[in-house]
């Protein structure tokens, strides 16, 4: 079976139907197996999720992913300047473009971002190879 990441098509699915409010009976009848089944697939997707962030806390704990914190107030124009800079001082760099990084942080943070400032502290974590993820 196919992989992307941790994750198996039919596990991708499976979280895809729950984020949009499909009960396990619901999405068992959907995907033509028993609600048991998707119970265990949740569960697996659950361990896989929580491998990830034990791995990114490795990797935060040996100084090899950057952690950087945008503070509420701050306005979302000088996020990706912030970013950057953190990321230039650990000689990491970042994929992408400024206006790039801009528009993931609208999308991606939304919920903590009203109007053009930060209401909610975002966290974004720089990898080795210069992606970065937005929390």
């Amino acid at each position: 079976m196919p992989k992307f990441g941790l994750f198996t098509i039919q596990q991708l699915e499976v979280l895809k139907l729950r984020s949009q409010g499909f009960t396990q009976k619901e999405i068992a009848e959907k995907l033509g197996t028993t609600r048991e089944n998707v119970s265990i697939i949740e569960r697996r997707v659950k361990r896989n999720i929580e491998r990830i962030k034990e791995s990114l806390e490795i990797l935060k704990g040996l100084g090899i992913l950057v952690e950087v914190n945008i503070k509420p107030g701050t306005h979302i124009i000088e996020i990706p300047k912030i970013v950057y800079r953190e990321a230039d001082r650990f000689k990491v760099k970042i994929k992408g473009s400024f206006i790039q990084m801009y528009e993931d942080v609208r999308f991606r943070a939304k919920n903590k971002i009203k109007d053009t400032q930060v209401i909610k502290e975002i966290r974004i974590l720089v990898l080795p190879n210069g992606d970065y993820i937005i929390e």
